[in-house]
């Protein structure tokens, strides 16, 4: 922060002061400052507001005192403050024959190009989107807005009219697939072009146990997939909601199966003898509905570490739970044709006690699945 303010002082001064005053005020107020790499941008940034090459030479690292230069010569459109950079400067210093590729663009004139010789180098900022090399300059440099002084105010406004931006601010971000793209002005062409780009693939919203990518959005960069998190909040809500009646329905076949087990067990035991049809009219149509939405589309949304903590299991029952439900239900008939079926009585007992057991243990696991379900579904609350 203190750094900061120095600097910010140091610009605001730049209106008051005539240039040759400021200069020498500002030379000396880059001294405030206790590091060399911020002393060094300080004199940079003097030097490229006042035009003062004088200034860049106080930037004690060489990367900042040649950037100074190139800078400079773009701002003024001059190719001699190239001549500032020493013949031998290069990396990790910027070399003349850069300064020289970077005013040939600002300038559109070729000579500059020329001057380079047999130089070659990686490209940077300055190098118009490719290397530095003699052709490379020549191929970059749009040769059409190096005209004379009498033209060039005209032809900068057809230019500002023809272009699609001016401004990084002119151009709309763009989505392509579920990557996002932040788009730039290109101010040599005037034109839109991709910057940088996020995959918002790769950013997740997590909700207890799940993890949802995201969705590319050109207002916000990545959203939230609301759609999908409120599909799946529904679901979990209904599979909680499909547990519970299966384990009415359960409960209600235990029940019925135990009246009718412990009502011939009493029978037997009084001796009452059992010869006529044994009805079970309790139990009738309890096959339970199946249709219920399957919870295996959403278990790709789980988690690694999730995946062993939540059961995504649909509401139903076992097959041999649904099995003996029909068997019972199967005996659940009218007596009125007279053609009720007719079993032994300890066929009947066994059948019926078993069952209240086997239903218990049924009734126990779909309340375990239930709570599950609750449970994974509390963090859904507030979506």
């Amino acid at each position: 922060m203190k750094r900061f303010f120095q600097l910010s002082l140091i610009l605001l001064a730049i209106p008051f002061l005539s240039g040759c005053i400021f200069f020498e005020w500002a030379s000396g107020a880059c001294e405030w400052f206790d590091d060399a790499h911020t002393e060094s941008h300080c004199y940079q940034k003097v030097g490229i507001y006042t035009n003062t090459p004088e200034a860049c030479e106080g930037a004690e690292y060489g990367g900042t005192r040649t950037k100074c230069y190139i800078k400079l010569a773009q701002r003024q459109k001059d190719g001699s403050y190239c001549d500032y950079i020493g013949e031998n400067d290069g990396p990790p210093n910027y070399s003349r024959e850069e300064c020289y590729q970077a005013i040939a663009i600002e300038t559109g004139d070729t000579s500059y190009c020329e001057k380079m010789g047999d130089y070659t180098a990686y490209g940077n900022e300055f190098s118009g989107g490719t290397g530095f090399s003699k052709e490379e300059c020549l191929s970059v440099t749009d040769t059409s807005i190096y005209e004379d002084d009498s033209d060039k105010e005209g032809s900068e406004d057809k230019d500002e009219e023809d272009g699609e931006c001016k401004y990084d601010s002119d151009c709309d971000s763009i989505c392509e697939g579920n990557t996002y793209w932040k788009m730039g002005c290109n101010a040599r062409t005037n034109t839109c072009e991709k910057t940088f780009d996020t995959n918002c693939s790769d950013e997740n919203t997590e909700i207890g146990v799940f993890a949802f990518p995201k969705l590319c959005d050109t207002s916000s960069i990545c959203i939230d997939d609301s759609a999908t998190i409120r599909g799946m909040k529904s679901a979990l809500s209904s599979e909680a909601s499909n547990f519970q009646n299966l384990m009415q329905n359960v409960e209600r076949g235990r029940r019925q199966a135990l009246d009718n087990c412990l009502s011939a067990l009493s029978d037997v035991t009084n001796k009452f003898i059992i010869d006529s049809a044994i009805m079970f009219s309790g139990l009738s149509g309890l096959r339970v509905n199946t249709s219920y939405q399957s919870m295996a589309e959403f278990s790709k949304y789980l988690q690694p570490s999730g995946s062993t903590v939540a059961s995504l299991a649909t509401a139903q029952v076992t097959g041999p739970v649904q099995g003996l439900l029909d068997k019972l239900g199967s005996i659940a008939v009218a007596d009125v044709t007279g053609n009720a079926p007719k079993m032994p009585v300890e066929d009947y007992i066994s059948l019926h006690c078993n069952a209240s057991k086997t239903l218990k243990a049924e009734f126990d696991r779909l309340a375990t699945e239930r709570d599950n379900a609750i449970e994974i579904a509390e963090p859904f609350r507030e979506w």
